[in-house]
């Protein structure tokens, strides 16, 4: 094996790690993601001279990069602290900087990534299910569960909620991308059940909707869905706010004669939904007034709570520069399916989730660069169908 071939073997593995322990929750596999994805992106741009260009797309990656260093410059002139400068800037390099593997599409065997990742998330799928079942048993297991309404499992993760929307996002890129074979609906399977454990609405509710939208309808303007979802949500969050005691009493009502819970646990609910929603009306009227941000980790020092919503978060701490990096990033026009469910998935998601920071998006991104074919009939086999098996084919990307 020549040396550019086991570069771009060390690459694939660095892939894999990145995507596999980047939603972990303990900070050596937070920043050690950091650490692998500038290392990839500094490869890449090295060695970009030589490898073969999409120019319609390789001009975005830039433009993200001169964003992020505005955002930089901003934080400073807001005497924004070394380590806060860090621990936001960081993240974004190595999220939003990933398109730079649009130079670098054909030297790596995505799919063959993929189904690995898969294959990884599966055999944790395993674990997670088995620690439950022995902490119902004996109530010991390794991760303890949250006690909130009911039982809710994290597994390794950060929380219930993100573990949730990373197993959803699993369940669309096995349904959308592969046959529908005996070992994907195991597969699949096994994701739903992570997915019920976490007992995250917002995750089922999101993936349960993407699923039958994107079966029914194809979406090819991404940014125009992208922007109508953002203004419905603020529209329908200011009706709520206005008449915030009409919509608890129907929320409750409605919900109680489907749902095994009791109108307290609904109130609940409902309360800690409105708190959300009046927390980012907020935080987006303070936006309008400072448009270059007001630096990381600056919700709690305006706010009781956080804003849970991706796109005001970043709105509020970057400024309008980051919330252009958010919009640039989102295709234009697609015709692949995976992408348009993903992409709709990351969309909904950010309304509830800080989902653009997380591993989840960075999934997303690379899915976009390397234009991953659903169902395709090119394909000798899909391997995801294989993702818990022992071998792991090698395949080729076939682009649009």
């Amino acid at each position: 094996m020549n040396t550019k071939a086991q570069y771009d073997k060390f690459i694939e593995i660095l892939l894999i790690v990145y995507l596999f322990i980047g939603m972990m929750s303990y900070p050596i596999f937070r920043y050690s993601r950091y650490v692998i994805s500038l290392i990839m992106q500094l490869h890449i741009l090295v060695n970009c001279r030589e490898l073969r260009v999409d120019s319609k797309k390789s001009i975005i990656p830039f433009i993200s990069y001169f964003l992020i260093f505005l955002i930089g410059i901003a934080f400073l002139y807001l005497d924004v602290s070394i380590v806060n400068w860090i621990n936001r800037i960081f993240p974004l390099l190595s999220i939003f900087g990933l398109g730079v593997f649009v130079f670098y599409k054909e030297k790596v065997r995505f799919n063959s990534v993929l189904n690995t990742v898969i294959k990884l998330y599966g055999w944790l799928a395993i674990v997670i299910i088995f620690d439950a079942i022995c902490f119902k048993i004996s109530g010991v297991g390794i991760w303890k569960p949250i006690a909130y309404v009911t039982y809710r499992f994290k597994g390794p993760f950060y929380d219930c909620n993100y573990m949730g929307m990373l197993y959803a996002f699993l369940i669309l890129l096995c349904w959308f991308r592969c046959r529908k074979t005996r070992k994907t609906v195991f597969t699949i399977i096994l994701f739903l059940g992570v997915l019920y454990l976490s007992g995250s609405w917002s995750a089922i509710i999101i993936c349960a909707s993407v699923l039958v939208l994107s079966s029914v309808f194809r979406f090819k303007h991404l940014c125009i869905i992208q922007m109508a979802v953002l203004l419905s949500y603020y529209l329908i969050s200011l009706l709520i706010v206005n008449n915030k005691l009409y919509v608890e009493s129907e929320f409750v009502d409605f919900l109680g004669n489907i749902l095994p819970f009791d109108s307290e646990s609904l109130s609940i609910k409902f309360g800690s939904f409105l708190i959300r929603i009046e927390t980012q009306l907020s935080a987006i009227q303070l936006s309008m007034k400072q448009l270059i941000g007001y630096g990381p980790l600056t919700i709690l020092q305006y706010f009781s709570h956080d804003v849970h919503n991706s796109y005001v978060a970043i709105l509020f701490e970057c400024g309008l520069m980051g919330f252009i990096l958010l919009l640039i990033n989102m295709p234009w026009r697609v015709k692949n399916k995976l992408i348009s469910s993903t992409a709709l998935f990351c969309i909904l998601s950010a309304l509830v989730l800080d989902i653009h920071y997380t591993i989840i998006y960075s999934f997303f991104l690379l899915i976009v660069v390397f234009q991953c074919q659903e169902n395709s009939e090119k394909y000798e086999k899909i391997a995801v169908g294989n993702s818990l098996s022992i071998s792991r084919p090698d395949y080729k990307i076939k682009e649009d």
